[in-house]
């Protein structure tokens, strides 16, 4: 059976993104596709130093032993890849953004994986109601991090409006839509992880 990995990246239990992506793997588990869970809060995970440790071979990182080469594991053992988190100042919450910047050891030994192209999907949430570039940063980022580690990202659902479960209470049809797309995406799993269901 397909193994999925589930990504977190809130540094809230039980906000918003860790809601929206608890309607998403319900409905991929309905649809037949496994998923494990992890919230990258619950991993200790240095920020890199830029101290150029892993440029040279054997590419080793300096801060090797926390929880991000934990979560490096499960990556590579992972055929399909869900990445949800909230947007603060226009990106990424820090801690998950700590952890992506730990990909430069990959990055600096060439292991950019791109004929594996497992699928990745994300979903993005953000407080502010407008910003015409609100989820750009995040999107890029998560776009080359999702490269480096031989997966290819969908087109990322953005939310706005969502500060807390209250804005969610109060538009049920979201997590409805992100049970309908997890469904579509385990059901996709069934047959074969290689393509993207519909928007």
């Amino acid at each position: 059976m397909r193994q999925g990995l589930a990504l977190l990246c809130s540094p809230r239990a039980n906000g918003v993104s860790d809601t929206l992506a608890d309607a998403f793997i319900a409905g991929a588990t309905a649809g037949g596709l496994t998923m494990r869970l992890a919230a990258l809060r619950d991993y200790s995970i240095r920020p890199c130093a830029a101290c150029g440790a892993c440029q040279k071979p054997p590419h080793q990182c300096i801060l090797a032993g926390d929880g991000a080469e934990q979560l490096f594991a499960m990556l590579g053992r992972a055929d399909f890849l869900l990445l949800a988190a909230p947007i603060h100042f226009y990106g990424l919450p820090a801690h998950a953004k700590s952890f992506i910047d730990r990909s430069q050891r990959f990055w600096a030994a060439g292991k950019t994986d791109t004929a594996l192209r497992r699928p990745a999907a994300a979903i993005l949430a953000a407080g502010r109601p407008r910003g015409l570039r609100l989820f750009d940063g995040a999107r890029l980022t998560l776009n080359c991090f999702c490269q480096l580690h031989g997966f290819r990202l969908a087109e990322p659902r953005c939310l706005r409006g969502l500060d807390d479960r209250e804005d969610l209470a109060a538009r049920p049809q979201v997590t409805d839509a992100m049970y309908a797309w997890g469904y579509q995406w385990g059901k996709e799993s069934t047959l074969h992880i290689s393509g993207s269901p519909a928007r």
